[in-house]
């Protein structure tokens, strides 16, 4: 595992609240003052995120075999929210479930709720809670929780892992999404390390922004600027998709790529990236059991060539392997807690 830790965990919680509610993704709708445009994009939120059908749809591509009905009652805990996106989608997924969204920041948190009471759903509510230091106690136990790309945002990832565990019993199942040091994300580790050696002063976090919007850089192309096969793909896309789709996936991609993705991407003051040895030391210190893992981005091809040859394997061992031929950027885990752990 290797990591770029350079600040404290306050660090962290002073760059999502002040300068990068994250993920953002509908902070220009909430804030639209032109109520023609703010209806338009509403209504095409509600039809193509924020519904039941579709909020199911994407809770089975998080928990996957592992997902319960969508009449289900279950108590499900989104720790690490952010801006609430994820949260109010599963709250739609499931109707007649108690959803919980946590997060330590209050920028971020402002927003969901504020998503929350526009689209008028009700089966959610949202708390500040650091999941370094605060409890969760108070809250759980619950049945499902999903935690994305939040505790490898922290000084040690164990501590808030073993937070989480609290709030679980051996029914329960935790989604986490880890950084993988690979593809992209071991760029991005590298432009971080660079980046934090000209503005190492967590104090001026806003500087190392404005040095990548200088130089031109985007996430995960290296550069903002638009490339012609760019262009010539966006307009395929443009004649098989839904023109509808179209203006959608752009009106929020365009709040996505903003200063909010720099700041999450290089700007961070804490990342950990994992590979499979160290994702496995970390659920034992936890006193957790893999069920499964998906590499991330997927690619179908490899899973069913490699199938066969990974079926009696250890489950580690498999994702190893798996992780050779993939070269992920996300490891994607759903975890169970060890029958008689501490706590149980």
């Amino acid at each position: 595992m290797s990591a770029c830790v350079m600040g404290k965990n306050a660090d962290v919680e002073r760059m999502y609240s002040d300068f990068a509610p994250y993920p953002g993704q509908f902070i220009r709708l909430l804030s639209e003052r032109n109520k023609i445009i703010k209806r338009f994009y509403t209504s095409l939120a509600k039809a193509r995120v924020f519904n039941p059908q579709k909020g199911y749809a994407f809770a089975q591509s998080i928990f996957q075999n592992f997902c319960p009905s969508p009449s289900s009652s279950i108590r499900l805990l989104d720790a690490g929210c952010g801006t609430g996106e994820k949260t109010v989608r599963f709250a739609c997924a499931f109707p007649n479930a108690e959803v919980i969204g946590i997060d330590f920041s209050e920028g971020s948190l402002s927003y969901a709720q504020r998503l929350k009471e526009y689209l008028d759903v009700t089966n959610v509510k949202f708390a500040r809670k650091n999941l370094f230091s605060d409890p969760l106690t108070d809250l759980g136990p619950f049945d499902y929780i999903h935690c994305a790309g939040v505790i490898h945002h922290t000084e040690d990832p164990l501590v808030p892992l073993k937070n989480i565990v609290t709030v679980m019993n051996e029914k329960s199942y935790l989604w986490l999404l880890l950084y993988a040091d690979y593809a992209h994300r071991h760029l991005e580790n590298t432009r971080r390390i660079g980046l934090h050696m000209l503005f190492p002063d967590n104090n001026m976090i806003s500087k190392r922004v404005e040095f990548l919007k200088d130089i031109g850089m985007a996430r995960y192309t290296g550069s903002n600027e638009e490339r012609p096969i760019k262009k010539i793909l966006r307009a395929k896309r443009r004649l098989i998709y839904n023109v509808k789709d179209l203006w959608f996936s752009e009106y929020t991609r365009e709040t996505q790529s903003s200063d909010t993705d720099l700041y999450d991407a290089y700007a961070n003051p804490i990342v950990w990236y994992y590979k499979t040895e160290m994702v496995e030391e970390l659920l034992e210190g936890a006193d957790l059991d893999l069920l499964h893992y998906v590499c991330s981005p997927r690619n179908t091809k490899y899973e069913e060539k490699l199938k066969p040859y990974l079926a009696h394997r250890d489950i580690y061992e498999a994702m190893k392997i798996s992780e050779c031929f993939h070269y992920p950027n996300s490891f994607w885990l759903i975890v169970k807690k060890q029958i008689g752990s501490r706590g149980a």
